[in-house]
């Protein structure tokens, strides 16, 4: 069985993000020849702490942050899963900062990564952004896709596919398109 999980970044859990999410997962699912199961984890439910940069994941591979809050269950899940979604609006070209914070303790990875001497991406399991834009900026997703694509590489999952909606503030004049 195939695990999805998606990590949902917006506040807004029936929004504009919501609806592209699903219009990815009816394609996405369509293409699987296996039985699969959904993990949505909203992640403004989610208690995340940002980096402190207090280096002590350089040394021992793991954030003392870890015990606070929930990062080390939520990297569990992830690093179960076989498909991985990032879905997420843009605020001010990046992402929303609770996803941020996650992505930021995602260097205990890494540094895990550069200790076991493996720092390639492994590319052990798929992923895609999902990501919606209020403005008609088609650039607006380029610091996303780049941030995402490091994430994605200290998880060993290949940022495969993009699903984009630009000038979601004008309902009547909304564009998706994909990036592959």
């Amino acid at each position: 069985m195939k695990n999805i999980l998606v990590l949902f970044a917006s506040p807004h859990k029936q929004g504009k993000t919501a609806a592209l999410l699903n219009i990815y997962l009816e394609q996405y699912l369509q293409t699987l020849n296996d039985s699969f199961k959904v993990d949505i984890l909203p992640v403004f439910d989610q208690h995340i702490l940002p980096c402190v940069g207090c280096n002590i994941c350089i040394k021992s591979c793991i954030c003392p942050q870890n015990k606070k809050d929930d990062v080390k269950k939520i990297f569990s899940c992830i690093l179960k899963s076989n498909h991985v979604i990032i879905a997420s609006p843009v605020y001010f070209s990046g992402f929303p900062s609770q996803l941020k914070a996650l992505i930021d303790r995602a260097q205990q990875l890494y540094n895990k990564k550069i200790k076991s001497g493996e720092v390639r991406n492994l590319k052990m399991r798929t992923g895609a952004l999902v990501a919606t834009c209020g403005s008609d900026n088609k650039n607006s997703f380029i610091p996303l896709r780049e941030c995402c694509k490091q994430f994605f590489d200290c998880l060993d999952v290949d940022l495969s596919s993009k699903l984009y909606a630009v000038n979601t503030d004008n309902l009547s004049n909304i564009k998706i398109y994909n990036e592959n």
